[in-house]
């Protein structure tokens, strides 16, 4: 990555593309091609399941030391209505 020089990316998968939804043609060109680019610019990935974590690695073949689960906090600092 010369262009970045000494910047490292980070990148957080909120959500990762099941292997049902994968099977549609137009997504799983779509997953292919953006698999590709972000495994050629980012240097780290965060995770927020086990569940992510094993689909990002299986499905773009990131290596599992280069990903981090950071679980979501607790959400009961909202109002119920």
């Amino acid at each position: 990555m010369p262009f970045l020089g000494e910047y490292k990316i980070v990148l957080e998968f909120h959500e990762a593309v099941d292997p049902f939804k994968s099977a549609i043609l137009p997504i799983k060109v779509y997953s292919r091609v953006m698999g590709k680019i972000i495994k050629s610019l980012a240097s780290h990935y965060v995770v927020h399941s086990r569940a992510d974590l094993d689909l990002i690695t299986s499905i773009y073949g990131i290596r599992k030391e280069k990903v981090s689960i950071v679980s979501h906090g607790i959400y009961d600092h909202y109002e119920k209505n």
